[in-house]
């Protein structure tokens, strides 16, 4: 194990903007009375997959990954439902209800899922008056997260069924070849990568490799569905409060699994999706600087002591991570994806440069006060 590990372009990529100029004029609407037309640009700002018209009332569908959502609004009332699930001959109609009756205390704090008639919706309600941007933004994001995130679970475990068909765009025949391909090689690379780190009994190494393994499966094919529910399962158990070694362990078994996975279901979990909510929080210059400072501390104590394999897995884990949980901006990502990319497949101390200089660049950067760059430069 010489070389660092491989870098895997992405199948299917998300990306998200947003008009901050709408949600500026949203809160000054509301402010100022006139709530349609800050309900209009708070929409605006979130940017859906739908246009938004400069309209008094709102009759709206709008995809959000596997379901779709309905957003209302009158001169009186604002309101957004999803039609998530319904009832079937063989569904587990018990089991079903007590989970989805204690989500309704738990995950969800401010819409509600109900029964009509065999069908299960997610709705929240509201005079016009009180949709303050800060709050509804808070439903609508609650909504499509839960939702979509949740239907594919309740479907496979408990037999429910969608209410409408989901429209989405199915990977073709040669994605789901590559998909599938991918998949295999990179958990193959990834295990083989932990056993030879655990039998230098560098566990905590092991771990990075494993988790890099995990962010790369999520990277390059974006599974959706059961699929993606079922990798990610495997990414937040490896933060659990045990030994590395028991992490590490506990994440190959699991990984294991995948390698196994079913083909059907696979296939079902691979689309290219629209998104009504952006699924991941903006980071600008600030955030990111923030997020990657610890990171850069620990290999610039590193660096010196020439712990280039560490160094270069602990950094790697680090850049995989900021992806998976914000949205950066353009140029960082494209210095992200170059930086790895570089980095891949090279000898310990080449990555781990790369991997460092990309951080290095990064901690350099100044924003003034109007978020224009001063010092340092977003060409990597």
């Amino acid at each position: 194990m010489e070389k660092c590990l491989s870098y895997s372009r992405p199948i299917s990529k998300y990306t998200r903007s947003v008009s901050l100029d709408d949600w500026y004029k949203s809160m000054d609407l509301y402010e100022a009375g006139d709530f349609a037309k800050s309900i209009v640009h708070l929409l605006r700002y979130i940017n859906p997959p739908v246009e938004i018209p400069d309209a008094k009332k709102l009759n709206l569908t709008i995809p959000h990954g596997s379901v779709n959502v309905s957003v209302k609004m009158d001169s009186k009332n604002f309101s957004v439902s999803v039609p998530f699930l319904k009832f079937g001959p063989s569904s587990l109609k018990v089991p079903a209800m007590r989970q989805i009756i204690e989500g309704n205390f738990s995950s969800l704090t401010l819409a509600q899922t109900v029964l009509k008639d065999g069908e299960l919706w997610m709705e929240y309600g509201a005079p016009i008056e009180d949709c303050e941007p800060y709050k509804i933004y808070a439903v609508l994001d609650e909504i499509c997260r839960e939702a979509d995130s949740n239907d594919d679970y309740y479907i496979d475990r408990f037999k429910l069924e969608h209410i409408n068909e989901i429209k989405a765009e199915k990977y073709g025949p040669k994605e789901r070849e590559a998909a599938a391909k991918e998949f295999k090689a990179i958990i193959e690379e990834g295990l083989s990568y932990a056993d030879y780190l655990e039998g230098k009994r560098y566990y905590d190494m092991g771990c990075d490799a494993l988790a890099i393994t995990v962010f790369r499966l999520k990277y390059a094919i974006f599974p959706q569905g059961i699929l993606g529910r079922d990798v990610q399962d495997v990414l937040q158990s490896m933060f659990e409060h045990n030994p590395p070694e028991t992490i590490a362990s506990k994440t190959k078994e699991k990984l294991k699994k995948l390698l196994n996975y079913d083909k059907a279901k696979f296939e079902e979990s691979l689309y290219h999706p629209n998104f009504f909510m952006p699924i991941k929080p903006r980071a600008e210059i600030p955030r990111v600087k923030e997020q990657l400072d610890s990171g850069y501390q620990t290999l610039s104590k590193n660096m010196p002591e020439k712990a280039y394999m560490y160094c270069a897995l602990y950094g790697m884990y680090e850049l995989y991570y900021l992806w998976d949980v914000y949205t950066v901006p353009p140029e960082i990502l494209k210095g992200l994806e170059k930086t790895l990319s570089g980095a891949a497949g090279r000898d310990w101390k080449a990555a781990a440069e790369a991997v460092y200089g990309f951080m290095s660049k990064i901690m350099e950067l100044e924003i003034d006060g109007d978020g224009k760059l001063i010092k340092g430069s977003l060409k990597f």
